[in-house]
């Protein structure tokens, strides 16, 4: 069975991608994260899926956000969204109809990470992240239905930070969230990651994610304080 599943994953995403993943996971076993860092584009692209009739994108409010803790198929943390208002991030929202379907946060400065790390960002970099599709709704490109919006939209979201650059990143281990990446377009910067559960924490990153500015960090008390809720 687990020849077969092997041999399955092969057929859909390839050797490549396979061996990568497969050397992610263990090496996610031994403590050691890496990821692709990817770089998002402002520019609209034909390559996207149909946009709903109902669909609207809009800035999130925190009125937005205690109506969705509400949703029990939504997994919202109300913490990272109070993080992310009172350090000038800047939620949106994918609905269709009145149904909030997809969001995700754009940050500044500073923002939560994986295993309890802080992301810094240089000073005109925004930084993607803690994107979330409402479970009834999977399978239907929608992520990259905001992602279309955002891009049409963008000046109209009305964000007072002026990023001269995007960044994201996903896990080597992650296929479905790569070929995402890969149809909308993103540009692969390079890679960083860090050893977890080290004191210090031993982050790392390659020239041009350097360059980018893009950095894994340990969180001070007060971050952690403020998010681990």
């Amino acid at each position: 069975m687990q020849h077969q599943s092997v041999r399955a994953r092969i057929a859909r995403w390839g050797t490549a991608s396979v061996m990568q993943s497969t050397l992610a996971r263990h090496s996610l076993k031994l403590g050691l994260r890496v990821v692709k860092i990817s770089e998002f584009s402002l520019a609209v692209s034909p390559n996207h899926p149909p946009v709903p009739d109902d669909a609207v994108l809009r800035t999130l409010t925190p009125g937005d956000i205690e109506s969705a803790t509400r949703d029990p198929h939504l997994s919202v943390h109300r913490p990272t969204f109070e993080f992310a208002f009172d350090h000038g991030h800047m939620p949106i929202g994918l609905y269709l109809g009145k149904q909030l379907v997809n969001y995700v946060i754009f940050a500044r400065d500073s923002a939560p990470g994986p295993d309890g790390t802080m992301i810094r960002l240089d000073r005109d970099l925004a930084y993607i992240y803690n994107t979330q599709t409402h479970p009834s709704f999977r399978g239907q490109r929608l992520m990259e239905v905001r992602v279309h919006l955002q891009r049409v939209l963008w000046e109209e979201l009305g964000w007072d930070f002026k990023p001269a650059r995007f960044a994201g990143y996903v896990d080597l281990a992650n296929y479905s969230s790569i070929a995402v990446m890969q149809r909308m377009e993103n540009a692969i910067v390079g890679y960083a990651g860090y050893w977890s559960g080290r004191e210090p924490l031993r982050s790392f990153r390659d020239q041009a994610v350097k360059h980018m500015g893009f950095r894994f960090d340990k969180a001070t008390h007060e971050e952690v304080s403020r998010l681990l809720v």
